[in-house]
């Protein structure tokens, strides 16, 4: 996801990627380098399902 929604929205545009495609996201350790550019997909993709470790994102709705 990255340290800002903003890079992860560049970064998949000027790939050619739309976000409203991506099926699911995983994330490897709860990191704001890792993980604020959740906030980006939450809103690109409405009801992703986000794959987490147990943590704090998991208390804030995040997660599978």
């Amino acid at each position: 996801m990255g340290p800002d929604p903003g890079v992860l929205e560049r970064n998949l545009r000027s790939l050619g990627v739309d976000a409203r495609g991506i099926e699911f996201a995983v994330v490897l350790h709860e990191h704001g380098d890792h993980t604020n550019g959740l906030s980006y997909m939450a809103e690109a993709r409405p009801g992703i399902t986000v794959y987490v470790p147990k943590g704090p994102l998991r208390r804030w709705g995040f997660g599978v």
